[in-house]
Order: C-alpha cells, then structure tokens, then sequence
C-alpha cells in the first residue's frame, strides 16, 4: 500500500530545499548551527519496547551525520518525559502521538508522520523542528510484516524535513528513488540507505570546506520554443555510474529567474542531463512554498534535443577549477519552428552480427528529404564514406538498412533531414554521430546483466571479461531468464509492462510482449516450451510461447495480498508462485489454483531442482529455507542463519544451492539435502541476481554496489569483479552465438559463384547452404516462404572477396526471432549479374 508521507511545513528544492516567498525573493531554511540538538519524549511507541524504538531514531540520524561530505551533525540530548511538540520552546522533540491529539490529522488522512519547523520569516533560520509520528493509524516496527511501517524508513526520510530539505521530484523503484520521495514505498528497508540525490543535499545546505572545493556544477536555462523560460521543470542529472541528482527549474531564483537551474553537489565525471514530467503520482502538492504553477507537461528530452538516452550529449565535470558547467540549456520539443523533426525510434547497438543489414529506422516530419550519412571503418584501419536514403514504412517512420560488416569494423552515422526552403536538421547533430562496432566474440560464454536505473542489458564477454554491448531495453527492466536453448533473452520491464526479448547472435531487441502490470520473475517450463511471468501489482500470472512470442495463458491469482513474486515450475508442469504477504506459495494447475501451502515468512524467490522434483524457497525477512516436495505438497524449513536471502539457484549436478543473503551482503553455499551452509562468501552490497556458466563452473552474482562477483563453484573463490555501473539486478549466462555465416576456405584463382543445396533437407530445426563467391563483390542471401514473402537476411555484404567459400546457417526462424511454421522455403542469393535460388523443407 502506498502511503503519504507528509510534512506540515511548507517546503521545497531534489533535492529541494525548502524554499518560500520573502519580500526580497526566495527565503530557504536551513540551520545556523552546524550542531543540532534533539531530544527523544519518554513515553515512546505503543509499538515496541522504548528502548529498541529510541534506538532505531538514533540511528537514523546517525545515517545522516555518516555523510562525510556534510559538516552538519545531530546531538542526542536523552529522554525527557516532559519534552512537548512545541514550536514556540526551541526544542526539538521527536514525539509518537498515540491518540491524535498531537498530530491533530483526520482519520484517515494517510500521513504517517509530520516534521512541524519553525523558522524566521526574513532569513529562513530554522529554530525549531519536530517530528511526530501518526501511531493512532498506523503501526510502526524495526522489521514490519504486513501494514507496518519501517520506523527507520521513516525517520530517515523526516529527518531530511527536520534540517530543511523538501520532497524530491525523483521517482522509480524504492530501491532507486531517494529517500526523500514523498511516498512512503511499502518495501522495508528501501529508505533506509541515501541516494545521491539526498547526500548531494544535505552537502550543498551544509558542505564541508573539501565538499565546496571539488563538487561541481551543471547550470543552465529551460525555455519553450518561443524562448519563454519555464518555471519548476524537473532536471536530472544521471552519472555514468548509475547516480541521479535533480532539480526543478526556478529552485533557486524563484519567479526572477524562472527558468534557470542549477544541479549542485556533482562529483567529478561523466553525467547525461535530461528534462522530465513529474511522474508516479507527485505533483506540486508535494512541494508547497514558492513551488506551484510548475511546468510539468513537456515531452522528456536528454540534452542536447535527442529522446535516446543512448544518444545524449556527455557532460564532463573535470577535477579542478573548471568543475562548474553552464550553459546546458533546453528548449522544450525536439525541433525548431520550420525546420524538420527527427526522432529516433530503432538504432543498432554493438553486435557481433557481421550479415546485417543493421536496421535504422526513425521518426520524422516536414522532411522533404532524409539522407543517412555512413563513415565505415574496418579493423585493419581503412575507411569509406557512403549515403543511404531513409525510406518511409510507415505514416512518419522511415527506415534505412546498412549492410553487414566485417568483425572488428566502426560504423557511425547521422541523419540529414532537409525541409522546405532547404532548412537542415541534423540527427543527432551537426559535427556529432550515433556509432556502433561489429564486435569479435572470444567464443566463451556471453553475460547480459539488467541494468535497472540504466533502463539497459549490459553484455559481458566472459572471455576477455569486457563489456561488448549495451542495449536499452525499457522503463525499469528488473529480472530476466534464457530460453531453454539460450538463442533467446527474456526481460522483464517492470515499468513499462511488457517483456523484451533480444536476440543472442545479434543483440537485437526483437520482440516486445505485452503484458499484466509490473511483470516481475520467470521462469521457462521444463519443455523449454513455454514462459511464465508473474505480475506483481496485478495479481496475475502469463505464460508466453517461447516459439511464436505471443501470450499463451493469463491467469488471476486470486485473494493474494502481495505479488505474486517469485515463479517456478516442477517436473509434474505444476506452476508454483509466491504470495509475499500471505507467507504462502500458491500452485497452479490447468490455469486454476489448486493448493495453497504455507511456506517461510515472506516468500520470495522459487528454483526448481534439477530433477524438478523438489522446489527451493528463499525468506525475504528471515534466514528459513524452503524445500517443497512436489509429489507430497508438503513444505519443510531449515534455518541458514541469514537475516534474509532474495535470490535461489540450484546446481543441476552437485548436491548445492546457492542464496543471496541480500540483507548480509553475502552469496550463502548451501548443501541441498540437508540444509546446511558450506560458505559463506562477501559479494558487495545488497546482492540480488544469480546465473551459472553453461558448464556450471563459474556462478555470477550481481550486486547494489554496482558490481557483478564472478565465483568459481569448485572452490567457492571470487575469481573476479566486473564494474556494472546501472543497478545491475536479473542476470543470465549464454553460450556465445555460432556464426550463420563462417568462411570455411578459399580458391586461388576466382571461380563462378554457386549456391550449394541446402543441407540437411528436410531439416529440423536447422540447414546449411555454402557460397562460392566468383569475381567478388555484393552479394545477398534472403530466405523466402512459399508466398514470396521475405522472412530473413542470412547475408548481406558490400564487397566480398572472389575466391571465398562461405557457409550460411539458417536456424529456422524469422527476422523477429519467431519460429516459423512447417513448409517449403526458397534460399534467394542475390549476385552481380544474377540470382540463384535453392529450396529446403522445415519439419516440425
């Protein structure tokens, strides 16, 4: 349930501070003192023991005066059973109100607690604050279980009010937003830890000498088309290391300087600055003081007029004096009055595909004329410039196809879009290019990691250990699982509500599948023929066709309080998910639930064995294991001694399971059978997401701390750490692509071209056909169905060498990725000065 967390003074700039009108401009609180004293009322919590809750706000603004870039510290004065929430006593007091009378808020109200301030109307000096918690509504405890409240949580997130900080416009996952989101998330322990956002606020209103010396700046003016600056747009500033930092427009100069924005407290690097709506439900009734009226309904835009994160202008904040960077302005919509618009809706990531084409396909209007300007460069340092015309294919989208390249090669581009009156817009600028490489893979297994505030997949070749592609994917992709053959990887966009699959071999997104909201885990039946998705804030389950990509099954969950979460299936094609809340697990079977069976306190993640006769239970809150026997339907526990574990794997040969004890910040080494912990192994913070090798001797463990642990399974060692700035969370490990095309020999001297037949035929689920390229040159080679239609392009090459024998896969599936259905297909090679084509049959 998503609660309101509300403070009854009026506030301000995300980090906001609060800020108000004064006859001389804006006035913002803060503190005088670098010391501010507080002081615990006696009577404590009807909740819990006054000891454990006095505790825990202790810590919570010990959290806060941990910052080591803010000189601002909080003294603990004790207990006093008189202490009163008195604005007029210049105490600061922090006060359960168990009866309302305190708080003085309807039943109902929804605010969980207030931070009441006082401060001088003139300066903005604060000179008294204090917190009160709503205890007559609401329950508060150090480790809730259903409605309760986290009191951390929220202490934490009041204290920023308590020294002057406002709501952030910052929103998303609870793992990711800031703590001073205005709503309270319902997910324990998710405000309990400062974003960026947040230490960059409390550092800007009370930096140290260092702090002031080497933080920098981005500054500059949000305007519409007219150049009429806007007032109270939100700016964010996202690091390359996945950190976010923002402001709305007018923070800082109020209706003086309306448009101007200032994103402070930056460390130095790299950062992309884009302008956003206001999303997730907050609006200017979460700011207060001079923030209303705000310009909140613009199209989000990355600087400088491009749409694509992934083509946003880098801003470089350099150590030294040169830290402070202005003039990173924004006029609101993506073109200028007369000019032609361009909007990218399809641009090729690195891929290891050396066939092509390399689709690019965009958005455009009031173009006359769209021209794709190609620099092409090979691995042996030779270099061409070409031109290809963008076709339209659909009512404003325009396509153009760049044929296949050599491994190793360089490929930039830019579009050229001429309008009326021979007006120019260049995409995505005049002396700036949208770039990819044809990678060459090493051959050993592939890593694609979720990289969840980075809306991307980052993919790892494990045998240089290197970083080869990054692929944007969604909103918030969380999760994702392989197809039982690995071609395929499903990821699930919580967000955006759909699950995106790429393709292995070409790192293309090839699919995007509709469905409930916020799909979350999967899981892939044990035929490998279907995949099921839960649906965390729907109550649903899907299940999708791992062939057709089309949704095959979607199911209610019905009387579940929370999720349902985690998903597996057994070896009987029973479908198990998790009821959080409920501390059940729910089975399904025939598309209705059949049994309910109680399982360790919030259930989270569920993996099958690998003789899919036992299903594995993590605890989100607690250290118990479960362990059900799917023939029996009964539900056994072991203790691991782990405050709780969020991610399970099986080892399909060896009596092991592996555990992330997020809550430890450690990978658990458990012997299946008995329950018993062989290892425990330090992985980073928070870790969430596992994956085995192929051939199960590596494990790799994605952390919070923005890392990805490479463990070796025979000894149990860390082996290596691979940086994965971005969240990294769902992680899956594939074998590495074969080519569909490998040159297989070479003739001296030139012969005629030839299409050999294909090979096997009939064929299931894959053939083989060979080229002998004669005098060199393009060449072509589309696979066709009976009705002429084209379904895919095995080879397309500019220029390739005489003399060369190459062998072609074809894998039975269409340019989408799709299986396709039994039948006749004609192989069409397409060469200077002719076509030869030969047929195969495909049975299913």
């Amino acid at each position: 349930m998503v609660l309101f967390l509300c403070t009854l003074c009026a506030p301000s700039a995300a980090f906001l501070i609060q800020t108000y009108d004064g006859d001389d401009g804006p006035v913002t609180l803060k503190w005088r003192s670098d010391t501010v004293r507080y002081v615990l009322n006696a009577t404590g919590s009807d909740d819990m023991q006054p000891a454990a809750a006095f505790g825990i706000i202790r810590e919570a603004f010990a959290t806060w005066s941990r910052v080591s870039t803010s000189r601002l510290e909080f003294q603990d004065d004790g207990v006093d059973a008189g202490a009163t929430a008195n604005r007029r006593d210049r105490r600061n007091v922090v006060i359960f109100d168990e009866t309302g009378r305190t708080l003085s808020a309807p039943a109902g109200s929804g605010i969980i607690a207030v931070t009441r301030l006082n401060s001088d109307v003139f300066t903005g000096e604060i000179s008294d604050a204090d917190i009160i918690y709503n205890g007559r509504d609401f329950t508060f405890a150090a480790d809730p279980v259903g409605d309760q409240i986290d009191l951390l949580d929220v202490t934490i997130h009041e204290i920023g009010h308590f020294f002057g900080l406002n709501h952030t416009p910052l929103t998303g996952h609870p793992a990711l937003q800031p703590t001073m989101n205005p709503f309270y998330s319902g997910s324990p322990g998710e405000a309990s830890s400062l974003a960026a956002d947040d230490i960059a606020g409390i550092s800007t209103m009370y930096p140290t000498s260092e702090h002031s010396r080497t933080s920098g700046t981005i500054s500059g003016i949000v305007t519409d088309r007219a150049g009429t600056p806007l007032f109270g747009t939100h700016v964010v500033a996202q690091g390359t290391d996945g950190t976010l930092v923002s402001t709305l427009s007018g923070a800082e100069g109020g209706q003086e300087q309306p448009g101007n924005y200032t994103l402070r407290g930056l460390n130095p690097g790299d950062y992309s600055v884009r302008i956003e709506p206001l999303r997730h439900g907050i609006s200017e009734e979460n700011f207060g003081g001079i923030f209303t009226n705000l310009a909140t309904d613009i199209p989000g835009e990355f600087f400088d007029n491009v749409v694509d994160e992934n083509l946003a202008q880098i801003i470089t904040i350099p150590a030294g004096p040169l830290r402070n960077v202005g003039n990173i302005d924004f006029a609101t919509g993506l073109a200028l009055p007369g000019y032609p618009s361009v909007t990218s809706l399809i641009h090729p990531a690195n891929t290891p595909d050396i066939n092509g084409p390399y689709i690019v396909r965009i958005e455009a209007t009031a173009a006359e004329q769209l021209l794709l300007v190609l620099e092409i460069s090979s691995a042996e340092g030779t270099s061409h410039s070409t031109t290809i015309p963008l076709l339209r294919d659909e009512a404003n989208s325009f396509a153009a196809e760049i044929p296949g390249q050599a491994a190793g090669s360089k490929i930039r581009y830019r579009v050229v879009a001429t309008g009326s009156q021979e007006r120019i817009t260049y995409f995505p600028g005049e002396q700036t290019w949208v770039d990819f490489d044809i990678v060459p893979l090493t051959g050993a297994p592939l890593a694609f990691a979720v990289m969840r505030s980075a809306g991307a997949v980052r993919i790892f070749d494990t045998g240089s250990d290197l970083e080869i592609s990054r692929v944007s994917v969604g909103q918030d992709p969380i999760q994702m699982v392989s197809s039982a053959d690995g071609r395929l990887v499903f990821v699930a966009d919580l967000g955006g509500s759909e699950i995106a699959v790429l393709d292995r071999a070409t790192f293309r997104v090839i699919e995007r599948i509709q469905v409930a909201a916020a799909p979350l885990d999967m899981t892939i039946s044990v035929d490998g023929s279907t995949l099921y998705v839960t649906n965390s804030d729907a109550g649903r389950l899907t299940a999708i066709n791992t062939q057709s990509l089309t949704v095959v099954g979607d199911w209610i969950v019905g009387q579940s309080l929370a999720g349902p979460y985690g998903v597996a299936t057994s070896a009987s094609d029973r479908i198990y998910v998790t009821d959080l809340n409920a501390d059940e697990i729910i089975i399904f079977e025939g598309g209705q639930v059949t049994t309910r069976l109680r399982g360790p306190s919030q259930p989270r993640t569920l993996a099958r064995s690998a003789d899919g006769e036992t299903i594995y239970v993590s605890s989100f809150n607690s250290g118990l294991l479960g362990r059900i026997d799917d023939a029996a339907g009964t539900v056994a526990t072991t203790d691991l001694g782990a405050l709780g574990t969020f991610a399970v794997v099986a080892h399909p040969t060896r009596d092991l399971l592996y555990l992330t004890a997020h809550l430890d910040d450690q990978l658990l080494v458990v012997e299946a059978s008995t329950g018993s912990v062989v290892e425990r192994v330090d992985v980073g913070n928070d870790p969430r997401g596992l994956s085995l090798s192929p051939d199960n001797r590596r494990l790799y463990v994605t952390s919070t701390s923005d890392e990805i642990y490479i463990v070796d399974t025979e000894t149990n060692q860390i082996l290596g750490v691979y940086p994965a700035a971005g969240g990294p969370r769902g992680i899956v490990i594939v074998e590495s692509p074969e080519d569909i095309s490998t040159v297989v020999g070479e003739s001296p001297q030139p012969t005629a071209w030839a299409l050999s037949a294909a090979f096997p035929n009939p064929f299931n689920p894959e053939t083989q056909l060979e080229i002998v390229v004669g005098e060199g040159g393009e060449a072509r080679l589309d696979v066709y169905n009976a009705l002429g239609q084209r379904l895919r392009t095995l080879l397309s090459n500019p220029a390739l060498p005489a003399g060369q024998r190459l062998r072609i896969h074809w894998d039975g599936r269409d340019a989408a990725g799709r299986g396709v259905a039994s039948g006749v297909y004609l192989f069409v090679l397409d060469i200077p000065g002719g076509r030869q084509i030969r047929k195969g049959m495909l049975l299913r």
